[in-house]
């Protein structure tokens, strides 16, 4: 009886496992994407900081845990930076990031040696002094520039200790390749985005793309809106990718008003006009969300030249976005972006992240007037 029932028992567990052989293997779940520093995509609060140049323009950093801007978005208010000079500068060096995504070390920089309380003074009296004696006059065919050389880290003892980066136009210039050359033939030498970071800020492939129907409807949209409903709809630039790290592809789109030859604005469409510049993120969802605009509608009577356009000698019409880098600056698996807002008497590079309510500026350098 015994024998019988092992029998039994052994031919259930046979064919339970050939049943199971032969049922479909369900598709394995879905990878789901954890920022590296927490559900906060701000990175590790306990991690070293971050500071960044965009186009040789000092941004700020992840300091904390928390964006830290070097410049307050308004160009009309004080700079509030709390960066300390010497945290900045006695960085072992800086990964310095090309167009073509590849990046080298950069343990050099030249910095102009401005007066202490100019526009992009130390503000420390004594402070411009003090610092250059740290590096060497850089002579181009022998003849002084007013530049200095420097090569990091600086060994800064603690006179520097109160001494805070200028929260205007701080700009230090990273050669390419160790040549300076580049900044003075006109061939240029900035690196687009420039950090002390250990992590790769280029996880994940961005496509520049050319903006289809949805966008052209969703820029339309966005000028009706501002009273712009009949200025012609012009993208600059558009990226596409996976931003989020969750697997499907969003989209960036940088918006301006058309330029001529000279790059004067131009009038262009009919019935309400003006000029514009604006920033559009597609989301997962296809929805678009308008992160960052400037809205100039023009009041004046306008007749179209042969061309359908009219130059607009104005200077407070002169606005124009431009991209500067897409990057994953904090290493937490999620892109953010910088870009130049260029006017004609004044100009800003900003750094945005995103967050619950999409992308928003984080960081903020004014050099303009």
């Amino acid at each position: 009886m015994k024998a019988k029932l092992s029998i039994l028992v052994a031919s259930a567990a046979l064919l339970a496992l050939l049943a199971a052989c032969v049922q479909p293997i369900p598709p394995p779940a879905p990878p789901q994407y954890v920022p590296q520093g927490g559900a906060d995509g701000m990175g590790d609060a306990g991690s070293k900081p971050i500071y960044l140049f965009l186009e040789n323009t000092f941004m700020g950093g992840l300091v904390d845990g928390e964006w830290r801007s070097v410049s307050k978005p308004d160009y009309d208010d004080d700079g509030f930076s709390s960066l300390l000079l010497k945290d900045v500068l006695t960085q072992d060096g800086y990964a310095l990031y090309y167009a073509s995504g590849t990046g080298t070390r950069g343990r050099e920089f030249l910095r102009y040696q401005s007066e202490d309380f100019g526009l992009s003074g130390l503000q420390t009296e004594g402070a411009e002094a003090l610092l250059a004696e740290h590096g060497e006059p850089y002579l181009l065919n022998g003849e002084p520039t007013g530049y200095v050389r420097y090569t990091l880290p600086l060994e800064l003892d603690e006179r520097f200790d109160e001494i805070l980066i200028p929260s205007y136009n701080f700009q230090l210039l990273f050669p390419r390749d160790g040549d300076y050359s580049c900044f003075w033939d006109g061939s240029g030498g900035r690196p687009p985005l420039a950090i002390n970071a250990e992590h790769d800020p280029f996880p994940r492939h961005i496509a520049e793309i050319e903006p289809g129907q949805d966008a052209q409807d969703a820029l339309k949209a966005l000028l009706d809106t501002n009273g712009l409903g009949g200025a012609y709809p012009h993208f600059t630039a558009a990226y596409e990718g996976d931003l989020d790290g969750d697997g499907s592809p969003e989209g960036l789109y940088f918006a301006n008003s058309p330029r001529g030859e000279d790059g004067w604005p131009l009038l262009k469409g009919e019935g309400a006009l003006g000029t514009y510049s604006a920033i559009l993120h597609r989301g997962n969802d296809g929805a678009f969300r308008t992160v960052y605009e400037d809205m100039r509608p023009y009041s004046g009577t306008f007749t179209p030249d042969a061309s359908g356009g009219m130059e607009l000698f104005n200077i407070d019409f002169s606005t124009q976005l431009k991209p500067v880098a897409v990057a994953d600056v904090n290493g937490d698996g999620v892109y953010e972006f910088g870009c130049a807002h260029i006017l004609w008497e004044g100009g800003r590079t900003m750094l945005f992240s995103l967050g619950e309510i999409g992308y928003s500026a984080v960081l903020t350098a004014n050099w303009g007037m």
